[in-house]
């Protein structure tokens, strides 16, 4: 954090300096305090950015050196702000499009203010909270599709897109934690032919956020808005709610869970083929499919970017899953899966109780 001594302008380290001009320039005046904000498993910085003439304010800057990254979230908001979703106002972008300012969204996202309703029982908060979430969730898959063509044409989530979900699994975790002898020829079957199969002839005509999950929602005024989106894919309905239900900081139980798939399925019913009980099974392929995705980010997210927080997500996901494969009646057909899941976690619960948690 950098406090503003004087009235003079403030001479930023290297770091955050394209910030500082941009704001003073953008809004002439000067920035009096700038805090460094936590960006999870992203490359980028961001900050919150306080300006002089109005010290109750703020602004968040970015810095991210991946131009066309950061061409797609530009694009992307400005086509969501068109369909009238609730996204953060961009206010100026520099030269190299490497810095950009848009609105301070507040210090909350939906993780973190399901977390403090959980601790204060207020469950039904939370199913109102998600099921709004829910409401646009609805809105994005079906209102962007249209307006994104051209991005969208080289953007298809198919085999492809599952098949490396499932090599990020093998890369970064099995192989990064040396579990690579437990993905025998039974379960990359079961992975490729069953899984994957299953999931590669579903209508891909859906716009799918790709990491739509509570810690990437942000949570203002009792609504919610949304970031993190420039990843984007057409695809099926069903990967963005496994994302969102199933994230690792979603709060949610599975009675709040079962609730909010059949509240999500009631909206999108007048337009889908599929029963109740298909749509069900076709989701909970999505949820292993991202939880086991998930297991490789954490994976890297630990070992090779030194992000230590990210540890402690792995012995949860592992519980989850092993949890679903044995109360699923659908998921029974992944029998060596499930062992192989079984197997994991109790290797590292046995890890945990004989080293302690890191």
């Amino acid at each position: 954090m950098v406090e503003k001594a004087s009235m003079e302008k403030l001479r930023p380290p290297d770091g955050y300096a394209d910030l500082v001009i941009l704001a003073e320039d953008y809004f002439n005046t000067t920035v009096s305090k700038i805090e460094p904000l936590k960006g999870d498993g992203s490359d980028r910085s961001i900050y919150r950015i306080h300006l002089m003439k109005d010290q109750q304010s703020s602004i968040v800057g970015v810095i991210h050196q991946n131009v066309s990254e950061n061409r797609d979230f530009f694009l992307l908001t400005k086509k969501f702000q068109e369909t009238g979703l609730p996204v953060p106002h961009l206010f100026t972008i520099n030269a190299k499009e490497t810095a950009y300012l848009m609105q301070d969204l507040g210090p909350y996202t939906l993780a973190e203010k399901v977390a403090v309703w959980n601790r204060e029982n207020r469950h039904q908060e939370i199913i109102a909270a998600y099921q709004l979430v829910l409401d646009c969730l609805f809105r994005i898959q079906r209102g962007l599709p249209p307006i994104l063509t051209e991005f969208l044409l080289t953007r298809k989530m198919d085999v492809s897109v599952y098949q490396t979900d499932l090599d990020y699994f093998k890369s970064a975790f099995m192989d990064w934690f040396g579990f690579s002898s437990l993905l025998n020829q039974a379960v990359r079957y079961e992975l490729q032919a069953i899984l994957v199969d299953q999931l590669s002839h579903l209508a891909t005509d859906y716009f799918v956020y790709r990491d739509f999950q509570a810690r990437n929602i942000m949570w203002l005024d009792g609504a919610p808005w949304f970031i993190d989106y420039q990843s984007a894919f057409l695809g099926p309905c069903f990967y963005d709610l496994a994302s969102l239900l199933y994230g690792s900081r979603s709060g949610l139980n599975e009675p709040m869970r079962d609730s909010l798939v059949s509240y999500y399925f009631g909206l999108l019913k007048s337009s889908s083929p599929l029963s109740f009980e298909r749509y069900q099974e076709l989701f909970l392929y999505f949820v292993v499919l991202r939880r086991l995705r998930s297991l490789g980010s954490y994976g890297y997210l630990y070992g090779v970017k030194g992000k230590r927080d990210f540890y402690a997500s792995i012995s949860p996901t592992l519980k989850e899953l092993s949890g679903l494969f044995r109360s699923q009646p659908s998921l029974k057909r992944y029998a060596h899966l499930s062992g192989m899941i079984q197997a994991l976690q109790e290797i590292w619960q046995q890890h945990e109780e004989t080293s302690g948690s890191r």
